[in-house]
């Protein structure tokens, strides 16, 4: 790892170095995210966060399933047990 010092101004501002401008493909207009990680500076690009993001939704649904699929899944079965209770309560009713 190479450190590269950089200077911030009066106003706040500092220049992020080439180097690590062109490795993390920050453009001019690019909105970062400054983040306090441990005691520790973070800046996260777009795609970094993008990537964090993707990592986190991975944890809770299986690759190999379409989460479009496992949606509509979960929303049939809610809508049976609907169903079912509206069932059962209209079957009380009528026994009343």
């Amino acid at each position: 790892m190479v450190d590269i010092s950089a200077t911030v101004y009066e106003s706040g501002k500092v220049t992020i170095p080439a180097k690590f401008r062109e490795k993390f493909g920050v453009k001019v207009g690019d909105k970062l995210t400054f983040s306090d990680e441990g005691g520790e500076l973070k800046i996260l690009t777009k795609d970094q966060q993008l990537e964090q993001a993707q990592g986190i939704f991975r944890q809770y649904f299986n690759p190999d399933e379409s989460a479009v699929d496992a949606l509509i899944a979960d929303r049939r079965e809610e809508a049976r047990r609907e169903l079912a209770e509206m069932e059962r309560l209209d079957k009380k009713d009528s026994m009343q």
